[in-house]
């Protein structure tokens, strides 16, 4: 796994939202601290940021984001783009992608059932007419 390039959530946020403020620790649920959403203008906080997972979330609008989709957003660029800008601009703080969770595979939607597919049936069913005469 390489690493990518992962600048803070709150400089990046200060960096394209001059006007944003940074919130306080005073203002805490958990390790998400409210703030105003720094993407639409409101007089009510809605938004919420956690520095230890470097992401912020506006409940108000739904937009989720790290500092690289920070960064896509703000210079409409693509992945490789936005980390090659975070790297430039915001200096190397290298923290590793955790890779998705593999999937249990799921019986197929369409076919034969479990019986059919071994070739007998299933013990203690009756499956056709006969079976239910002596």
């Amino acid at each position: 796994m390489k690493p990518i390039n992962k600048p803070p959530i709150e400089t990046v946020l200060a960096y394209y939202k001059t006007n944003w403020q940074a919130p306080h620790a005073g203002t805490s649920v958990g390790a998400w601290l409210a703030c105003l959403c720094p993407f639409h203008v409101e007089e009510k906080a809605s938004a919420a940021v956690n520095y230890e997972t470097e992401r912020v979330h506006c409940f108000a609008c739904g937009v989720s984001l790290d500092s690289i989709g920070v960064i896509q957003r703000e210079e409409e660029a693509t992945f490789v783009e936005a980390t090659r800008i975070a790297e430039s601009r915001f200096g190397s703080r290298r923290e590793a992608i955790q890779q998705p969770v593999p999937r249990k595979r799921s019986r197929p939607i369409y076919g034969a059932s479990r019986a059919g597919r071994t070739g007998g049936t299933v013990p203690g069913r009756l499956r056709f007419r006969s079976d239910y005469r002596a």
